[in-house]
């Protein structure tokens, strides 16, 4: 018979932090990242993971690629409500010359229902163009850190118990007339 035995099990202290990126997933991923785990002696493999005395699932843990904090996932938190929506009031399409020009716009809000505050994370993207005919310009990017070479948007926020927070971006994207393209969502 196969059995299943604890060869060692470790308490670490953690800190917290939740992950969204709305426009893949609408729910909020808490995440436990840890630090001084080195002295552990740790090999690579499977682990079990609790959180709050109960089971949350399995992981991989690969301490040959991890520098000095380790992440580990701690699931999906519902209590964390994300919604991403297209802003209609400020999307138009203009037809200017033998260019059209077609503006979106998005709002992010996030609402803690937790009884304490909490750390977010929030990540989305704004498109970017590797063809010359195809321009994004006019970028509102809601005070987050950008990344002009990969459209990444990053907000740190800090949510407080029953609070909402929103931020909104948008961009215009100037193309040729008949040119085709794909995935402006």
């Amino acid at each position: 018979k196969q059995h299943l035995v604890a060869v060692k099990r470790h308490e670490l202290p953690a800190t917290y932090r939740y992950y969204a990126v709305p426009k893949l997933d609408k729910d909020a991923f808490l995440q436990a990242q840890v630090t001084n785990w080195e002295d552990l002696n740790l090999l690579p493999g499977t682990t079990n993971i609790f959180y709050e005395g109960t089971y949350v699932g399995q992981g991989y843990v690969d301490v040959r690629n991890v520098k000095d904090t380790m992440t580990f996932s701690l699931g999906r938190d519902k209590k964390i409500v994300v919604k991403r929506e297209r802003n209609t009031k400020l999307r138009s399409v203009k037809t200017i010359g033998t260019n059209i020009r077609e503006t979106f716009a998005y709002t992010i809000t996030v609402r803690n229902t937790r009884k304490e505050s909490i750390h977010l994370i929030l990540q989305d993207q704004q498109p970017v163009s590797n063809d010359k005919d195809i321009i994004i310009e006019d970028k509102e990017t809601g005070n987050s850190e950008y990344d002009e070479s990969t459209g990444m948007m990053k907000w740190n926020l800090t949510v407080n118990p029953n609070e909402t927070k929103s931020t909104v971006f948008s961009y215009t994207i100037k193309y040729p007339k008949g040119k085709t393209v794909a995935n402006l969502r």
